[in-house]
């Protein structure tokens, strides 16, 4: 808390403020600034929450509640034309809300600082691979496989060049859910379960999204290899994000080890990051022939054999429906023998891997689930009814928003514990624009002074103003 008794801005754990939260988010993310110019921005106080897109919204059949003869861009993705005749971007309300200016800033100027890159992070970095998905990539989208009865899709992003991806669904109707870049930034829908048409019952399949480099990363000989990205992390038990690893040579072919084989080998390191919590699971080999579950560690997470319980409450309090769409920052880094988390610059977690990762040439996989929404929705109702937005309007997808995403390796002699490491990934720090007192502003509303004058120095690609 600050002296006065207001809270610090952005949050900070520790000294004498509260253990929960349940507020309003207090930053606003702002898109398309990565150019480096000044902006003037404004912050608006309104009556009301943004409306949905009424023409993105489905049923349970995953069909427009519109007629097609109606105006709709995409089923499950949130812009689009509202009726107060605005094009609405990320709302959270009613269709029908209309809302009002109750009270405004001044005008007040940012600048992202071009300079702020996550990778490379040091002047030892080799095999970089990082994308900030500028729009001009929107285009470079190619789907190469669809199989609707098996709930499959493909594609490949930037393909031929040092930005290439590969995208696969997988138990998802893979009609509707697909994946994007707007606004300087990746994003995805996800249906899981079946396609309409098909035989196979909707919403309630493993359904996943996962994004690939196409370039692999050769940690072998003691070195470390670093994973970054920033996504939405306001999650439900059924939909969550992960970062996975497998041997370069045996790419992925499942991500439900509970069900299966995930490669050939059965050979892998799996990350999740659930609400409240994280999972590290480190698979290494079949543990009852060819096509059977692999035999798993568990490194992370809340099972009682676990090295480590992983407790994330404290990076984002209260829940109650915040944050959702603002971006979060994660940072993984591996070595044959180490794990360790950040979030948003601050360590997480950390511990030694048991008996070793069993391979060093990895394949890197960035990954986003949606389980089973027949029982999301169901149990949101019951436990999470504050979670409106979800069982409102998107029951049965869920969009994601991801930038900044990559990977690096370097020597561990150039960092080689997280204490190094944490300062490779320290967020810059945040100036918040000073509001004086209501009754200032020339409309009589609070008003807003950059410090000394000055222009509001940000991140890249986007700008977090408290």
């Amino acid at each position: 808390m600050n002296p006065d008794g207001t809270l610090v801005v952005p949050f900070q754990q520790g000294g004498n403020g509260p253990s929960t939260l349940d507020i309003p988010f207090p930053q606003i993310e702002w898109n398309l600034l990565e150019d480096g110019k000044p902006h003037t921005l404004v912050v608006q106080a309104v009556n009301e929450l943004g409306p949905i897109p009424p023409g993105n919204l489905y049923n349970d059949n995953n069909a427009p509640l519109t007629a097609r003869s109606q105006s709709y861009s995409t089923l499950g993705m949130n812009e689009g034309i509202t009726p107060d005749g605005h094009d609405s971007i990320n709302g959270q309300g009613p269709s029908t809300d209309n809302p009002k200016v109750i009270a405004q800033s001044a005008p007040f100027v940012v600048q992202a600082n071009t300079n702020y890159r996550a990778i490379p992070s040091t002047s030892s970095d080799t095999q970089t691979f990082f994308d900030t998905f500028d729009d001009s990539e929107a285009s470079a989208f190619k789907r190469t496989a669809y199989n609707a009865e098996a709930d499959k899709a493909t594609y490949t992003l930037n393909a031929g060049t040092d930005k290439a991806w590969t995208i696969q669904y997988q138990e998802a109707d893979v009609q509707d859910s697909y994946p994007f870049i707007n606004a300087g930034h990746f994003m995805d829908v996800l249906f899981d379960g079946g396609t309409p048409g098909t035989s196979i019952p909707l919403h309630d399949e493993h359904g996943l999204m996962a994004m690939s480099p196409d370039q692999t990363a050769d940690f072998s000989g003691g070195k470390v290899l670093h994973i970054t990205m920033e996504v939405d992390l306001h999650e439900s038990g059924r939909r969550w994000m992960g970062i996975e690893l497998a041997p370069a040579n045996d790419p992925l072919t499942g991500f439900d080890a509970f069900t299966g084989a995930i490669n050939q080998s059965d050979k892998g390191l799996f990350f999740d990051y659930l609400p409240g919590t994280c999972d590290l699971e480190l698979y290494t080999g079949q543990s009852a022939g060819a096509g059977s579950s692999p035999n798993d560690t568990h490194i992370w997470g809340g099972i009682g054999n676990s090295v480590k319980w992983c407790d994330l409450s404290n990076f984002y309090w209260g829940g109650k429906g915040v944050s959702l769409d603002n971006r979060g920052k994660l940072d993984l880094f591996v070595s044959q023998t180490h794990a360790a988390l950040f979030i948003n610059g601050q360590l997480a977690i950390e511990t030694d891997i048991p008996g070793g990762l069993p391979f060093s040439q990895a394949k890197v996989y960035f990954t986003h689930y949606v389980y089973h929404t027949t029982n999301d929705h169901g149990e949101l109702q019951q436990y999470s009814p504050y979670e409106t937005f979800w069982i409102n309007y998107y029951s049965w997808s869920d969009e994601r928003h991801w930038d900044n995403m990559g990977f690096e390796v370097f020597p561990s002699a150039a960092a080689s514990n997280s204490s190094a490491w944490q300062t490779l990934v320290t967020m810059p720090k945040a100036i918040s624009p000073q509001f004086v007192s209501p009754g200032t502003g020339s409309n009589g509303n609070a008003s807003v002074r950059n410090p000394s004058g000055s222009p509001i120095i940000a991140d890249v690609p986007s700008s977090t103003i408290g």
